[in-house]
């Protein structure tokens, strides 16, 4: 890693500096608008998704609860 007063941080710094919104290209605007409302989304199902009683159990605060169906297997995971 390069230390912090090296020529590419000084640019990259310049860059973010002068960047104004006016300069980004109608395709990157879009894409960062598409990215923010999946984040946005992605959030809000999270919020509803329900835990499995084994996930709400005592001594698992702070672990990460796995979404589940109703039949009790985590979405998006094949057995083989």
């Amino acid at each position: 890693m390069p230390p912090d007063n090296s020529p590419t941080i000084e640019r990259l710094g310049r860059f973010a500096l002068e960047l104004r919104f006016e300069d980004l290209p109608g395709p990157v605007i879009e894409h960062v608008q598409s990215l923010l409302l999946d984040l946005v989304g992605v959030a809000a199902a999270g919020t509803a998704a329900a835990l499995h009683p084994r996930d709400k159990r005592p001594g698992r605060a702070g672990r990460a609860a796995r979404p589940r169906r109703g039949d009790g297997q985590v979405p998006g995971l094949r057995r083989a």
